[in-house]
């Protein structure tokens, strides 16, 4: 389409439609290259024009200023239309990167919030399932224990329900952690070192020996003796609350033992021994 508009310009010297060729050709092509030749070609069309000056390749002040000025025809309009050409890519790009914001923030709020459900989904199984298991053996007790038939048949009713509890309540944290993402790491569940802040927030006096050991426990046996912990000091509270409390955990023969006392530790013994007094070093081993 330039290449059309430059027989005007050369013959009759018309502009306008070859400054509107090398514009549009300069905002439409990716690169600068045809458009850069298109302007060149305007502006040695307009500077040798039909009919030739015959003072056309003198070294003169006129001859300058007339190469100057078809420079700038050829230039100008092509700069402009690389210029809106840049611009409208750039706008592009904008509105593709704020498409992209928005959907980063979006699958950052579904991603809070599948890690929040499955958050809540395990916290329900542990506490609830943990009071439910509760209340199946205490029912499971009863109904070994007890001679009376209608008693037993309520303690076997109580049994059922708790196991059809739990296995609803097992479906239904299945499909709250269904809908969270495969392999996001969930919160932290508390271990032994949560008991002092445990022990600390429950507002009784507890006189407490906490010695797990050097050994590593397991992730399910320091949650299954922090939970121990938390439901006896539940029960202290709402049972004998401000009676003095004793916790204990103590690693003994590979086994990790837990025991929460309602009441004072009991005393040791004191017995007297006529042999003599043994070293530091031999009491200690």
């Amino acid at each position: 389409m330039a290449l059309l508009t430059l027989p005007g310009a050369f013959f009759n010297e018309i502009w306008l439609a070859p400054l509107t060729a090398v514009y549009a050709v300069a905002a439409a092509w990716p690169r600068p290259r045809v458009p850069v030749a298109c302007a060149t070609a305007f502006a040695l069309v307009e500077f040798f024009h039909w009919p030739f000056d015959p003072d056309l390749f003198e070294l003169s002040r006129d001859n300058a200023l007339y190469a100057i000025q078809s420079v700038m025809l050829g230039a100008g309009p092509a700069a402009l239309g690389m210029l809106a050409r840049t611009r409208r890519e750039l706008a592009e790009r904008v509105t593709e990167l704020t498409a992209g914001r928005q959907r980063e923030s979006r699958l950052l709020a579904e991603k809070v919030l599948t890690a929040e459900r499955a958050r809540l989904a395990r916290e329900m199984h542990d506490v609830v399932s943990h009071q439910v298991s509760l209340i199946s053996i205490q029912a499971g007790a009863v109904q070994v224990s007890s001679t009376d038939p209608a008693a037993r048949e309520g303690a076997r009713t109580i049994r059922e329900l708790s196991v059809r509890t739990l296995d609803e309540l097992r479906q239904m944290v299945g499909v709250l952690r269904a809908a969270g993402v495969p392999g996001t790491p969930l919160a932290p569940q508390p271990t032994l070192a949560d008991l002092p802040r445990l022990i600390e927030g429950s507002g009784l006096a507890v006189s407490s020996r906490l010695d797990p050991g050097r050994r590593s426990w397991p992730e399910a046996v320091e949650r299954a003796a922090y939970r121990t912990v938390q439901e006896g000091l539940t029960n202290i509270s709402k049972h004998a609350p401000g009676a003095p409390v004793t916790v204990k955990v103590a690693a003994r023969g590979g086994r990790l033992h837990v025991e929460v006392r309602n009441g004072p530790p009991p005393a040791l013994p004191r017995t007297r021994s006529r042999s003599a007094p043994r070293s530091p070093a031999a009491a200690t081993a």
